[in-house]
């Protein structure tokens, strides 16, 4: 499990500074700092907290002011992070485990339900063809 930790972390960062502006002065150090302590704290809270608003109150700032910051540092919205974040693990856990899909649901802050609906919307397959394929 710590391997596939290590991965989403890898992957997820990989793809946030990957969009991140190539140009050194374009890059204001108070959007670093929102975008260095929203990784933090979505990381340490993406299993239960999916909102922006969490995170933005969380940071101190208002909810727009929050995701135009993230979303000029990365070029993706703060959603689609916490969602890269949600189906990374997701895929992990299907993958490398027997976990029963409700327990994975539970362990990243769905209803089993809900957990099939995200799943299929952002991976165009459910999890258990998702896990079987």
């Amino acid at each position: 499990i710590m391997v596939h930790v290590v991965e989403i972390l890898y992957n997820t960062l990989s793809t946030i500074y990957a969009q991140q502006p190539q140009q050194k002065e374009e890059t204001n150090p108070r959007e670093y700092e929102v975008l260095k302590e929203f990784i933090r704290l979505a990381f340490e809270n993406y299993t239960t907290e999916h909102k922006a608003t969490f995170y933005a109150n969380e940071i101190g700032l208002t909810l727009s002011h929050f995701c135009a910051t993230i979303k000029k540092a990365t070029g993706k919205t703060v959603q689609d992070i916490i969602r890269e974040l949600i189906i990374t693990d997701a895929k992990a856990q299907l993958k490398s485990s027997d976990t029963r899909i409700n327990k994975i649901a539970k362990s990243l802050g769905f209803t089993p339900t809900a957990f099939n609906r995200y799943f299929l919307e952002y991976v165009k397959m459910t999890p258990l063809e998702y896990r079987n394929s």
